[in-house]
């Protein structure tokens, strides 16, 4: 069964009031950190497969300055979601095709966009973190939850 991480609890237990996950890339481990009011509740490793609930982008404007000055990479940019889902199984290739990859670059781009149409990108109702990368649902596709046996 896929585990799922809500607004009042998380895989330590901390019992959370109703915030918003901010989702990001750790840039040390390559994997994601799970921030909810501003303290990491949750590590996510790199080869973990998540599924993210109500997806909006977010992206710290001062941040971004800071590391477009400083040449350096800093986390400012996010993925906000009420829950999420940590899957059982990675995605394959037949899944995969069905999805359109989201994408931020601090150095370059102002805002998180689609990489293959460099449309901006607004939220999505679902997106999955697989592979380092980020992959939004088009409207109205279906995602089924794999089971574990």
């Amino acid at each position: 069964m896929p585990t799922t991480i809500t607004p009042q609890e998380n895989k330590r237990g901390i019992n959370q009031s109703e915030a918003l996950f901010y989702i990001y890339r750790n840039l040390r481990t390559g994997g994601f950190s799970v921030q909810r009011r501003g303290i990491v509740v949750d590590r996510l490793r790199s080869d973990e497969c998540i599924l993210l609930y109500n997806v909006k982008p977010h992206i710290r404007q001062a941040g971004r300055e800071r590391a477009q000055r400083e040449k350096q990479r800093n986390v400012h940019a996010f993925l906000c979601c009420e829950r999420y889902t940590i899957l059982s199984d990675p995605l394959t290739k037949a899944e995969e095709s069905g999805l359109r990859v989201v994408s931020y670059a601090p150095f370059d781009d102002r805002a998180w966009h689609y990489k293959d149409t460099s449309e901006a990108f607004k939220g999505a109702g679902f997106c999955v973190l697989a592979k380092n990368r980020v992959f939004a649902l088009p409207s109205g596709s279906v995602f089924l939850v794999p089971n574990s046996p």
